[in-house]
């Protein structure tokens, strides 16, 4: 037989002594040490992104990525550096050593992208710093595709988005990849001319009327009653609709002077 199981056969006492002190202290290990089912995990990685809109990825990465790898290159720590450049949006994943403090990384990398903010061009939005975190990535990706128009694809995506929102354990959903809608407004010079229109009040009257406008409330013996006034602009039938003029009690609207489309 095994000497060492002959011992423990031999001394049971002090064998069943030895197990009994190792599952106490077990159990006291197990209640005492911190658990969490969605731990918050410091990940030594941080993400740059810089947005210009309108420029192509070749003028990204030489006017907005360059700068950047110029300043961030030097970090303390620093492990790997990675760009990406695509339609209008420079990306950077900044990988830091384990052994670095990834809060005073943070505080490093912003005084860098400040200065290396300086030789972005005009218009361009200001840079967002992002530090992976296990407590607040996102838990589930979707990504909506297919052949039917972009249009039509959005409209879908937010209205998943819609649903997914209003379960119970979603804290946040957010989308992203979508374009802009902008409204083009051709303009009839020859009906300015003929209402005897500027084209300077014109624009201040499409401004006013795009306006957000507090109403209040009104209170009454059954309560208090919220007012709600139209006032900002959601679709190209709210622009046309603009009153520009009266005449003759005549009432001209802006789709009557200018051709109203979606771009």
């Amino acid at each position: 037989m095994n000497p060492l199981v002959n011992a423990a056969l031999s001394r049971s006492r002090t064998t069943l002594s030895i197990l009994f002190v190792a599952l106490i202290a077990g159990l006291s290990a197990y209640l005492a040490i911190p658990k969490d089912g969605d731990p918050d995990v410091q990940i030594p990685f941080v993400m740059v992104t810089v947005v210009h809109v309108g420029a192509s990825p070749e003028d990204a990465e030489r006017l907005l990525g360059r700068p950047l790898e110029r300043e961030l290159i030097g970090l303390e720590g620093l492990v790997d550096v990675q760009t990406f450049a695509i339609e209008s949006t420079v990306a950077m994943v900044l990988e830091f050593a384990p052994s670095i403090d990834i809060d005073e990384g943070m505080v490093d990398v912003r005084e860098k992208v400040d200065i290396a903010q300086a030789e972005f061009p005009d218009d361009t939005e200001e840079p967002r710093i992002t530090q992976f975190n296990t407590a607040t990535d996102n838990i589930l990706r979707l990504a909506i595709s297919g052949t039917a128009p972009e249009r039509t694809l959005v409209r879908l995506a937010r209205e998943l988005k819609t649903e997914i929102e209003t379960i119970s354990a979603v804290l946040n959903a957010s989308m992203y990849g979508q374009r802009w809608e902008l409204l083009e407004i051709s303009i009839d010079q020859s009906k300015l001319e003929a209402y005897q229109i500027g084209v300077g009040p014109l624009i201040q009257t499409i401004t006013m009327n795009n306006r957000l406008i507090a109403a209040g409330d009104v209170r009454g013996a059954e309560g208090r009653f919220a007012i709600k006034v139209p006032g900002l602009i959601e679709t190209g039938a709210d622009l046309g609709a603009i009153t520009i003029m009266t005449r003759d009690e005549a009432v001209i609207t802006l789709s009557d002077i200018a051709d109203i489309r979606r771009t």
